[in-house]
C-alpha cells in the first residue's frame, strides 16, 4: 500500500512541478523586467518569487532587480574616424526659381570722322 501512496505522490509533485514552472516561466520577471527574490539570512541562499508573493521576515530578507539594469552615464567622445569613401553622385535637384528678367541694350555713337571708329556703350535694363 505504501507503494501506492508514493507513486501517487510522485505524480503529483511531478505535475505540480510542471505547473509550478509553466506560472514562474510566464510571470517571471514581471512586466517591467523586474526580479523578486529572497536573500536567506542565515544560508546565503536566494529564491526568485513571483510579483506579489513576500519573504519570511524571520529568516529572509527581499530583493530585487532587474535585467536591464540602470542607464549608465555617457562616455567620452572617441577619436575621429578616418575619412570613408567618395559617395555616389545625387540626383538632380528641382529647377529654381526664375531671377529678374534683364534686357541688354547697346547704344552705338556716331563715331569719329577722321578714324572712323564708332563708338559701344553696353548696359542692361531692369525688366
Amino acid at each position: 500500500m505504501r507503494l501506492h501512496l508514493s507513486l501517487r505522490g510522485a505524480v503529483i509533485a511531478v505535475a505540480l512541478l510542471f505547473v509550478g514552472a509553466g506560472v514562474a516561466w510566464a510571470t517571471i520577471p514581471s512586466g517591467d523586467g523586474e526580479i523578486n527574490g529572497c536573500y536567506q539570512k542565515t544560508t546565503g541562499a536566494l529564491r526568485v518569487i513571483d510579483t506579489g508573493q513576500t519573504c519570511n521576515s524571520q529568516s529572509e530578507i527581499a530583493i530585487s532587480w532587474n535585467q536591464a539594469g540602470p542607464k549608465g552615464m555617457t562616455g567620452s567622445v572617441g577619436p575621429k574616424g578616418s575619412t570613408g569613401a567618395k559617395g555616389q553622385k545625387g540626383a538632380t535637384g528641382p529647377t529654381g526659381a526664375g531671377g529678374p528678367s534683364m534686357r541688354a541694350r547697346a547704344q552705338i555713337g556716331a563715331g569719329d570722322s577722321r578714324t572712323g571708329q564708332r563708338s559701344v556703350e553696353l548696359g542692361s535694363e531692369g525688366g
